[in-house]
């Protein structure tokens, strides 16, 4: 089977030089795939050659392709091997995210958890910082649902051993988010938490109350202000399991 997947993928670069080169040779394009001429609906717009990619995924042997919208991504696969992907990440671009763009991948990644008693959902706030006296480029608010987080911290209905369990699993499931978060923005300071915030008196909007859980960042100095904090590994800077 891996003998395949090395024959697939040169075909599809061989493919991609085929159609890259026909554009110079003739007004006819030619596409061929493993020796053969497929016909295809093939574009030129502005000197760029287009071929549907559907088209090279039929024509090689059990390669799929699937298009995902939600996060721009084309995977061309072989059974369970990766043939091409083309996803936002460091790796490929090297250029954070941009805020929005952020808050709708963590949002499509990890807005469910499945833990121990039962599946719990969260949103996603990215707040941007532009200011010199706060220490981070972006701010990840996880905020959860607050009747399950009241379950954890206090239901006695709930063994001891259920509520450790869960809260290494919020633990778990924050820590994946910080590292994807630091992964796509490179240079960028981060913070995050599971977040829940209101205002006592919320009509004039005054005496800000804030639940932090499980906090984290890759940042660190003297001082809260920008210039005064660096960037660094990953830390917990409010992590202790006994505070849920």
């Amino acid at each position: 089977m891996k003998k395949k997947l090395l024959i697939a993928t040169c075909s599809f670069l061989t493919v991609c030089l085929l159609v890259s080169a026909g554009i110079h040779a003739a007004s006819k394009i030619q596409l061929i795939i493993n020796d053969k001429e497929i016909y295809a609906d093939i574009k030129v717009i502005k000197g760029t050659t287009y071929v549907p990619l559907r088209v090279i995924s039929e024509n090689l042997d059990d390669v799929t392709l699937n298009y995902d919208s939600a996060k721009n991504r084309i995977t061309v696969n072989n059974n369970k091997h990766s043939v091409n992907t083309l996803t936002p990440s460091v790796s490929e671009t090297g250029v954070a995210l941009t805020r929005i763009e952020l808050q709708n991948y963590l949002t499509k990644e990890f807005s469910k958890l499945d833990t121990s008693i039962g599946e719990t959902t969260f949103t996603f706030v990215v707040e941007e910082n532009d200011s010199i006296y706060y220490p981070y480029d972006f701010w990840i608010k996880v905020n959860y649902n607050v009747g399950f987080f009241q379950d954890v911290q206090s239901s006695v209905k709930m063994s001891e051993e259920n509520r450790l369990k869960v809260k290494s699993e919020l633990k778990g499931h924050m820590e994946k988010i910080a590292k994807t978060a630091i992964g796509l923005m490179p240079g960028k300071k981060i913070q995050g938490n599971y977040h829940y915030e209101f205002f006592r008196y919320p009509i004039i909007k005054e005496d800000l109350v804030m639940y932090k859980y499980y906090s984290w960042k890759n940042y660190s100095g003297e001082g809260t202000s920008y210039k005064a904090n660096v960037l660094s590994d990953f830390i917990w800077s409010n992590a202790d399991i006994s505070s849920l």
